[in-house]
């Protein structure tokens, strides 16, 4: 069980998929591409001369050739070759994030959720990805598998954490109405919208991007930082407001949350404030089902 903030378990420090792959019978013919990972994992673990002389650039490149026929195999739904590629790509470049974090997407894919949430963790230690990102996946697992504490105290950190906490404070709410909590899904929900509706929102995501991209450029990283401590109602304003706001009028994750401030309101017994928050759903989607049928309901109730 994860504590309030969450912790890596205590063998973290080792990559979840550089241990011998063991645990599997595979019941098939093992093709050339399949053979030739099987082989080269065999070989990186005795570790020759002449795998020790390459370069770390010619290692980086090597593991990116097999990162990349893994991510094909992942496509082609054969987790079993992408997570061997994955492994023969982690033998040359231990912590290369993208690599990783697939090797949870692939444990994810497979259903195998504490896999996943164990190869999340270790990233989350090792500092491999955004933190929100990380924090949000963890969080989803956590309420896939029921751990609904857990998976509450991860969306609340992710939402401080990530670049856009839009979708995050969505779960959240969704999570607390499912959970009977009326009074905090409001909350999350209304987090949620102000978070939209706010063109800083995207400005700090594009910003917070940055300084993973130019992280090893301090002219730059200095530059994105000042910006982002001036962000300000004045920047938001810089950029054109009717234009976002067009596209506001027609999204529908926009509308669902309204839909759900709506749903919320009547659980607190807030009819008119329901009826409103009905009406913006069904404003911005006019063909939306549960949104007509919830105003619907309410107006013949009254």
């Amino acid at each position: 069980m994860l504590s309030s903030s969450p912790t890596v378990p205590a063998d973290s420090s080792k990559n979840p998929l550089l241990s011998p792959i063991a645990d599997r019978v595979f019941g098939f013919a093992i093709g050339g591409v399949w053979l030739f990972l099987l082989i080269f994992a065999i070989i990186s673990t005795l570790d020759p001369e002449w795998l020790q002389n390459l370069g770390t650039q010619d290692l980086n490149e090597m593991a990116m050739n097999f990162k990349f026929q893994g991510d094909k195999m992942l496509r082609a739904g054969k987790h079993d070759e992408a997570l061997l590629a994955y492994r023969a790509a982690l033998d040359l470049n231990p912590d290369e994030p993208s690599i990783v974090g697939n090797v949870a997407i692939t444990y994810l894919q497979m259903g195998q959720m504490a896999r996943a949430l164990s190869t999340f963790e270790y990233m989350l230690g090792k500092d491999l990805g955004e933190k929100g990102v990380l924090l949000f996946n963890m969080a989803d697992i956590q309420e896939r598998q029921n751990n609904f504490i857990e998976a509450e105290q991860l969306f609340q950190e992710a939402a401080v954490e990530i670049a856009n906490p839009t979708q995050t404070y969505r779960r959240l709410g969704a999570l607390r109405f499912k959970r009977k909590q009326w009074a905090a899904a409001q909350k999350a929900f209304q987090n949620a919208v102000d978070s939209q509706i706010d063109t800083r929102t995207h400005i700090r995501a594009v910003l917070l991007k940055a300084l993973i991209q130019y992280k090893a450029e301090p002219e730059a990283l200095a530059e994105i930082n000042r910006q982002l401590s001036e962000l300000s109602s004045e920047t938001g304003d810089r950029f054109d407001k009717w234009l976002y706001n067009s596209v506001l009028a027609r999204d529908r994750e926009l509308a669902k949350t309204y839909n759900y401030l709506g749903k919320v309101s009547e659980k607190l017994d807030k009819r008119d404030m329901a009826r409103q928050y009905y009406d913006k759903a069904v404003l911005i989607w006019p063909d939306y089902p549960e949104g007509r049928q919830n105003l619907a309901r309410l107006k013949r109730d009254s």
